[in-house]
């Protein structure tokens, strides 16, 4: 028997988008939490990470205590599994303050967002009921307010960041593979959306190459299970540039 090699970039390729695109069916996936953590004006940064999806970020400091950034998230698994699938797409903007204390740096961004979510997976009946794969679509549009803070020693930085999001959905449709959906015409939950990270600037070049890891989660608060999924954890690995005005 013949045994088919593989390229080992096709293989890493591959991996790329299981981990970009893993979970099950979401009509909601959280954005990596952009936290530029400027220090004076006309500084920059644009980064780019994968986990939950592949996110993609920019922002620009204003003046010395207000800066803006916009961002973009995109996940498909569809062509990779045949049943826990999920299609999602969001972009964001927002409008911030910032300021520095030795080491400590601090934030709080205010921003829109909208995005729309399409998913399949499948319900396990176990032994007393009948299994069957589920599909899930909707629309939501987001206001959120993210105050973040970070501690930097050498050329480590640590992140904490606690946002809040009021996400308003639209037109969600759940149902059974070959089934009738059911509409909800609108539904809006509050999420809390905290996350950690870790930023590491390996070389004092400029300009500055960083690498950074975050994880979090998110809870809504809904007094009863909604009648859709939405992805609870969520993880990112990246790399950006931050310019430093001089």
């Amino acid at each position: 028997m013949k045994l088919q090699k593989n390229h080992p970039g096709k293989i890493l390729s591959y991996l790329i988008l299981v981990i970009s695109c893993s979970s099950c069916a979401s009509v909601y996936v959280p954005s990596v939490r952009s936290t530029p953590l400027f220090t004076k004006r006309g500084q920059a940064q644009v980064q780019t990470s994968f986990g939950n999806g592949i996110n993609i970020n920019a922002a620009y400091a204003l003046t010395n205590h207000i800066a803006i950034s916009a961002g973009g998230l995109y996940a498909n698994n569809k062509l990779i599994l045949k049943s826990d699938w999920r299609v999602h797409q969001s972009a964001e903007a927002a409008l911030g303050v910032y300021g520095v204390i030795k080491k400590f740096s601090f934030e709080c961004f205010g921003g829109y967002g909208a995005g729309k979510g399409h998913g399949e997976e499948h319900i396990s009946g176990w032994i007393f009921f009948n299994s069957y794969r589920e599909q899930a679509k909707a629309s939501y549009k987001k206001i959120f307010i993210q105050p973040s803070m970070s501690y930097t020693r050498k050329r480590i930085e640590y992140i904490g960041s606690f946002r809040l999001s009021q996400v308003a959905f639209q037109d969600v449709a759940v149902n059974a593979v070959g089934n009738t959906p059911d509409i909800i015409p609108k539904k809006t939950l509050l999420f809390l959306e905290p996350s950690a990270s870790i930023r590491f600037f390996p070389a004092r070049a400029y300009p500055p190459l960083y690498i950074f890891w975050q994880v979090g989660f998110n809870v809504d608060n809904a007094d009863e299970t909604p009648n859709f999924r939405y992805s609870i954890l969520h993880y990112q690995v990246g790399v950006g540039l931050k310019f430093k005005k001089e």
